[in-house]
């Protein structure tokens, strides 16, 4: 049997991923995690692809990425974001990752450079799929609508062997001790008639220690602890100052469309130190996405 190709997911929370990062257009890889990408600026994103089988992997095993605002939930696939593969006769599909040799790793560049827009105000996400061409025939769906990347779950029914998905989905955010708005996604689920719960919560600091090393002030960041007041979820991506006022930190029974996609941002504020609050969306008790914040604060 050849080798199977896999991505990691994150620990503790499987939407931050180490297996994917970005490195300065241009510069040498080294490694994951890479640095915190600046809106204009020219990056090249690499993909860690894991071989823990005995045996080399066959010739079949392809690599998809994209980027995507902020979104917990199904990802939309959109061609214009596309940092390595293609769309084919309307199936996306990666690019070869060629032969990765048994019991070890390869790190992929993708074919793109990416260029961050920040069009949520934020960090966008980055999504990868390792797959085999020649069982699924183009990017596997989980367990969402065609024409979007599923729930990106690792522990999803539908991933199999033949297949792998992570994302890298942190964003930091310089808010200088200055109101927080951070609008992100929420994507629509087959099965959610009922609706979704979205809950945004402080985490401690150390969930994202392992990313520390690209982001201003590396370790330090931990040293300086701070606490996120008035955290709270507005569904509009430009809130007015009543609906910041009433924000909660908790909305149930959300209804949107499978496929369909709606836009939130996250408020609050961190007068000082640093925070962590992870957002997750909720389907009959089950974590089906999510995105992690970094808020650097005011002074120290």
């Amino acid at each position: 049997m050849s080798g199977t190709l896999t991505l990691t997911k994150g620990s503790p929370k499987w939407w931050n991923s180490s297996d994917i990062w970005v490195q300065p257009h241009g510069t040498a890889d080294s490694g994951p995690p890479g640095v915190t990408p600046v809106a204009g600026s020219s990056y090249d994103v690499w993909v860690r692809v894991h071989n823990k089988y005995p045996d080399a992997s066959d010739a079949g095993w392809n690599l998809f990425v994209e980027w995507a605002i902020p979104t917990a939930g199904n990802t939309p696939v959109i061609a214009a974001n596309f940092l390595n593969g293609t769309v084919s006769g309307g199936v996306v599909n990666g690019l070869p990752v060629g032969i990765v040799a048994a019991s070890s790793y390869a790190d992929i560049k993708c074919a793109t450079t990416w260029v961050p827009v920040y069009e949520n105000g934020g960090h966008e996400c980055l999504i990868a799929v390792v797959y085999h061409a020649s069982v699924i025939g183009g990017v596997p769906v989980d367990p969402g609508p065609k024409g979007s990347l599923g729930s990106l779950n690792g522990n999803s029914p539908g991933e199999k062997g033949d297949w792998s998905i992570a994302q890298h989905n942190l964003g930091v955010l310089n808010s200088g001790g200055h109101p927080i708005r951070y609008r992100f996604g929420i994507g629509g689920i087959t099965g959610a008639e009922g609706g979704v719960m979205v809950v945004a919560e402080q985490a401690p600091l150390s969930e994202i220690a392992e990313f520390l090393p690209g982001v201003p002030g590396g370790q330090t960041v931990l040293q300086h602890p701070g606490k996120v007041e008035g955290i709270g979820i507005v569904p509009s991506a430009n809130p007015n100052a009543q609906q910041i006022e009433a924000a909660q930190p908790r909305l149930e029974g959300i209804k949107i469309p499978a496929g369909g996609h709606s836009e939130f941002t996250l408020c609050g504020i961190v007068r000082q130190g640093n925070a962590l609050i992870n957002v997750t969306q909720h389907l009959n008790g089950r974590v089906v996405g999510g995105i992690s914040v970094l808020v650097l604060g005011g002074t120290q």
